[in-house]
Parts: structure tokens; C-alpha cells; sequence
């Protein structure tokens, strides 16, 4: 059967193959923070808070960039769902911080199930033998 064309068929626009070990964990990596789970969310949460102690209100540009590597926008959009900081024309400004979970954010819910379906796939797609994608 051919592969591409049943993928095209079934609406794939983007193909990842992962063929060593090095090339699955950067997927990995890279995954954990465009789909922060609980750890990464902690880490971001230190980071904005940290930036915002200095100052009233931080750019999110500036965030980025000064911590591209350990937070993302998805982080800030949850956080701003939460209810902890309000988030406005790539400005981010302290709200009032209250207890709750992770899971009250329904950005956050949908990241998780997206990042498990994703590791699903990467991993996988990594047992897959180069031989046997490339014979299809």
C-alpha cells in the first residue's frame, strides 16, 4: 500500500520521520514546550511572576525572548485562563492569583491529550525501522 497516499487521503499536511534516538527526544523537547505539562507550567509560572515582581507589566516578545527555551505563549495563554495574569496585546499584567488546578484551564486539557497523542505518534513512528518507511 502506499503510505503518502493514504495519508494525503486522510488529511496529512505535515509528515515527521524519526529515524535515531537523537531525533526523537529534540521531538520530545520541543514538544514540552509547545504542550507544557505540569512541570513546565511550574517553571513558567516562576518566570512571569519573577519578570512581572520588576515591573507592573512585561512584554511577551521580551518574555520570549529572553527564555525562548523554557516558556511559551501556550504557557502564558493558560496562565491567563487561570486567571493569574491578564494578557492583552502582548502585555502581561499580574491579576489576582487564586488557588485552583491545571486542569480548570481548558487550553491546558487540550495541550495534554494533544502532547499524548503526539508522543503516541513519535514514538512509533521511532520503532518504525527506516527500511520499513521507505520501502512503502
Amino acid at each position: 500500500a502506499d503510505i503518502m497516499r493514504r495519508l494525503r487521503q486522510q488529511g496529512a499536511k505535515h509528515v515527521t520521520l524519526l529515524f535515531n534516538q537523537p531525533d526523537l527526544e529534540e521531538r520530545l523537547q520541543r514538544l514540552a514546550l509547545t504542550h507544557p505539562d505540569r512541570d513546565a507550567m511550574m517553571q513558567a509560572y516562576k518566570l512571569v511572576m519573577n519578570a512581572l515582581k520588576m515591573r507592573t507589566t512585561v512584554s511577551i516578545k521580551e518574555l520570549l525572548s529572553a527564555h525562548a527555551e523554557q516558556i511559551s505563549e501556550q504557557a502564558v495563554k493558560i496562565m491567563e485562563e487561570l486567571g493569574f495574569i491578564r494578557y492583552n496585546n502582548g502585555i502581561i499584567e499580574k491579576a489576582a492569583i487564586k488557588r485552583c488546578s491545571l486542569e480548570d484551564a481548558p487550553l491546558y486539557v487540550t495541550l495534554q491529550q494533544e502532547r499524548e497523542r503526539l508522543e503516541h505518534i513519535y514514538k512509533e513512528n521511532y520503532r518504525l525501522s527506516q527500511h520499513e518507511l521507505l520501502r512503502c
